[in-house]
């Protein structure tokens, strides 16, 4: 899709007057951004792609539907879209007060899109391998709970709140998990980092490809989107 063609398609906007998701009920009378997100050469919908609208900064999930929302001025706005899979795609457009809807074509990777569905795979069979469950959330998740950052997100979805722990041999940050102060063990890109639990205020959701927690918040793992496209695009894989 070219950009010309993009831009026209942007220039369509729903008015609506229930607000959008993470944004204050001030926004509520601005034009409501609804748009859809989909495979340029299938036409299938392009599930959880990530939507970046303006210098806000705020990353967007579209759905398994490709749709997502935002609330935005009229005005010019730079706009991204990124999904593991498909060539990333950035256009700037110009959006009128009465613009009533659009659709978003993204170039698909056919190669790249087969081998993260199989590095998925690897991570779901290694989970499943384990005798105790596991808990994963997908980059798509993350986003739509509008957290601040990872470390917020896993709190609040894994229940463990981060503690002192009680002794001096620890060097990093424990956690109540099942009523008790344990150590926390996390990993980034399969390799174990020194800080702990603060790595994952580091991270916002948009740079994760998935996050996994065991034990009950033992262990965390976490993924990023560079790291598993670049595994994926030299095909290694966990």
């Amino acid at each position: 899709m070219t950009r010309s063609h993009l831009a026209a398609a942007l220039t369509a906007l729903f008015m609506a007057a229930v607000p959008a998701t993470a944004q204050s009920a001030n926004d509520a009378t601005l034009p409501l951004l609804t748009g859809r997100v989909v495979d340029r050469v299938s036409g299938a919908a392009v599930a959880d792609a990530i939507v970046y609208v303006g210098q806000e900064d705020r990353a967007i999930a579209a759905g398994e539907d490709g749709l997502f929302q935002v609330r935005l001025k009229p005005g010019y706005y730079q706009v991204e879209v990124s999904r593991l899979g498909y060539a990333h795609l950035t256009t700037s457009v110009s959006i009128g007060a009465d613009d009533r809807g659009l659709t978003i074509e993204m170039e698909p990777e056919p190669m790249l899109l087969e081998r993260v569905q199989v590095f998925g795979d690897r991570l779901k069979s290694r989970r499943n391998a384990r005798p105790s469950s596991v808990m994963a959330f997908d980059r798509r998740e993350m986003v739509a709970s509008a957290a601040p950052h990872v470390l917020d997100f896993v709190q609040s979805r894994v229940g463990f709140m981060r503690t002192a722990c009680r002794t001096s041999a620890s060097l990093t940050p424990c956690a109540y998990v099942r009523g008790q102060s344990v150590p926390v063990s996390v990993t980034v890109d399969g390799m174990p980092t020194v800080a702990g639990l603060n790595a994952l205020a580091t991270y916002r959701g948009d740079e994760l490809h998935m996050v996994e927690v065991y034990g009950g918040g033992r262990l965390v793992k976490v993924y990023t989107v560079a790291y598993v496209e670049r595994m994926a695009r030299n095909e290694w894989y966990p």
